[in-house]
């Protein structure tokens, strides 16, 4: 479930625990209670849904509305009307929303997958391609009335989702919060569905079809696996594939966040790169989940907060600047950036030349005190 929605930055199912890990299910779970027009069912379940994750819960409501249409009514048309209705929606939040300041600007730009203007082709194809092969199976091979009525929901979601960022959704708007909501979103759900219903179609094809002809299939499948599995593995390749409780630890960064647990004081404040999470082997080991410890903000996920929640962004900007390029500095400038920021620690590679006090060192990084004053 390693498959990328397009150039969304997500994933079908992340490969670590996060609220989309809960969102994801209880969806689906609403999804089958539209199809099934138990209303009441599907209020509760989008309700707990924008409790743990309100921008999936959002984009998931267009979907399950866009079902709801799709399944009422066999003709385009209604479906055409929501798309339209959704998009002047859309615009108004667009308009009505205010400008904001080059900082916020700024963060904005940092999220490339925002806009459909920064993509590259291949995830363009990304998008493109299944609401097309959609189509193609839906007019070449017969559908049920519950696989038409989702092929029609999904293809209207992803015309949705592409019209709102190419009309809506610039690089060179000072109007974010549309761009802050992320309406490219709506892929996920619908990207979801789509592989539902391209499996239904494997399936039933498979059950009709001498067993000789199925090992193309199978060796089809088998090799889109594979292809899948050894991309999660090069993008995780210093970690553990299944993290289970009181395994080794193989990565090093992880083995000194885990060291910094347990050997600093609970209020200590840990500066390193900011950057850090991008480093080949880090492989996205979230510093403040394991290590229990404060850090400066990253420009990476705190950068995803701060870009969302404006209130957070000076405080960002502060300490991510605070950390810029802290891995080829001396000491004397180290201290000089991190002055004012509070730090007690600081991670640095291994091969850092460094007079402070390391404490801990592994083949990756090492863990150094900072003086008390500085």
């Amino acid at each position: 479930m390693s498959l990328p929605v397009a150039g969304t930055a997500l994933y079908i199912a992340d490969p670590y625990v996060t609220a989309r890990s809960l969102s994801t299910p209880l969806l689906l779970a609403a999804l089958i209670a539209v199809l099934d027009k138990k209303w009441l069912r599907v209020a509760i379940l989008v309700v707990i849904t924008l409790l743990l994750h309100p921008l999936m819960a959002l984009w998931g409501a267009f979907f399950l509305a866009a079902t709801a249409i799709a399944q009422a009514h066999s003709r385009i048309r209604p479906l055409l009307g929501f798309v339209i209705a959704a998009l002047v929606a859309l615009a108004l939040v667009r308009l009505f929303s205010p400008e904001e300041n080059l900082l916020a600007q700024t963060l904005a730009h940092s999220r490339s997958y925002w806009y459909l203007a920064n993509w590259e082709w291949y995830e363009w194809i990304g998008m493109l391609a299944p609401p097309a092969l959609l189509m193609a199976l839906h007019f070449r091979s017969p559908w049920t009335s519950t696989q038409a009525s989702l092929t029609r929901a999904a293809v209207a979601i992803f015309m949705l989702s592409g019209a709102a960022s190419l009309l809506l959704v610039h690089p060179t708007s000072t109007h974010l919060l549309l761009a802050r909501m992320q309406p490219l979103r709506m892929m996920h759900f619908a990207y979801l569905v789509f592989l539902f219903l391209l499996g239904a179609k494997v399936g039933s094809f498979v059950e009709n079809v001498r067993s000789l002809r199925i090992l193309p299939i199978v060796a089809g499948f088998v090799i889109a696996g594979c292809a899948l599995f050894l991309m999660q593995r090069s993008l995780y390749a210093s970690s553990n594939h299944i993290e289970l409780p009181n395994s080794p630890l193989r990565n090093p960064w992880e083995q000194a966040f885990i060291w910094i647990r347990e050997h600093t004081p609970v209020d200590a404040i840990v500066a390193m790169d900011a950057h850090y999470i991008s480093t080949p082997g880090e492989d996205a080991q979230s510093f403040r989940a394991l290590a229990q410890r404060s850090c400066l903000p990253d420009y990476s996920k705190d950068g995803g907060v701060a870009s969302v929640y404006r209130v957070l962004a000076p405080k960002w900007q502060r300490g991510e600047h605070a950390q810029q390029d802290l891995n080829q500095l001396n000491d004397v400038e180290r201290l000089k950036q991190l002055h004012g920021t509070k730090a007690s620690w600081i991670l640095l590679p291994a091969a850092s030349q460094t007079a402070f006090a390391c404490l801990y060192q592994n083949n990756a990084v090492k863990v150094c005190r900072l003086p008390v004053s500085y």
